[in-house]
């Protein structure tokens, strides 16, 4: 992220702001746990408005330390990976965290926002009527962003049933649209489940 952060971007007037600005879409190319568009309006909505030098900086600053969680997050369970392989244990016994799958720093925040973003702007396009998991997802979608992330038990139990027969189809040769219908799921999971605080670096 040097091309965003270069010190002298604060004092140096030849670099515009839409050069800066194209450098952090790059970087969110790279880490955008909660989808490009997702991440970039949180992003956003933390910072500030991404067009000013400050929210610029700021956006950074969140991305800079995000990303260093999750690579720790990586390097651990590789490690954790290797151990088991010398003890022949060859299943994993937790979710590979490559590529992220939530906003590591602010993970039930970063969930709820993304949820309400994929519920705004893209869940439209991913529902179809003959299909019962997508339906039963919409309602829970609509029931975290409407508490703020607190589902009933009954919310919960269909939540359930539509993790589980979603991660079923990523083995039965998956298409994008079930791909980004478990990441949805995810999302409404660890709003209502995620913990508070996972190391907050958010103001």
């Amino acid at each position: 992220m040097r091309d965003v952060r270069w010190k002298d971007l604060r004092y140096d007037h030849r670099v515009t702001a839409s050069r800066r600005l194209t450098a952090l879409r790059r970087c969110v190319r790279a880490y955008h746990p909660l989808g490009f568009d997702a991440t970039v309006s949180f992003l956003e909505k933390q910072a500030g408005r991404l067009s000013s030098e400050d929210g610029l900086l700021r956006a950074v600053e969140l991305m800079e330390t995000s990303h260093a969680l999750w690579t720790a997050d990586v390097r651990r369970y590789r490690e954790a990976r290797k151990q088991a392989k010398r003890l022949s244990q060859r299943f994993p016994d937790e979710i590979d965290p490559a590529p992220a799958r939530y906003w590591y720093g602010a993970r039930r925040e970063g969930a709820l926002y993304a949820a309400g973003f994929w519920r705004q702007h893209r869940f439209d396009d991913l529902i179809q009527p003959d299909d019962r998991i997508a339906t039963d997802l919409a309602g829970c979608v609509e029931a975290c962003v409407a508490t703020g992330g607190r589902l009933t038990s009954e919310e919960q139990q269909v939540l359930g049933a539509c993790l589980g027969e979603l991660e079923t189809r990523q083995t039965e040769g998956v298409s994008l649209r079930d791909r980004h219908l478990l990441r949805v799921a995810w999302f409404v999971q660890d709003a209502d489940r995620g913990r508070p605080d996972d190391g907050r670096v958010l103001a």
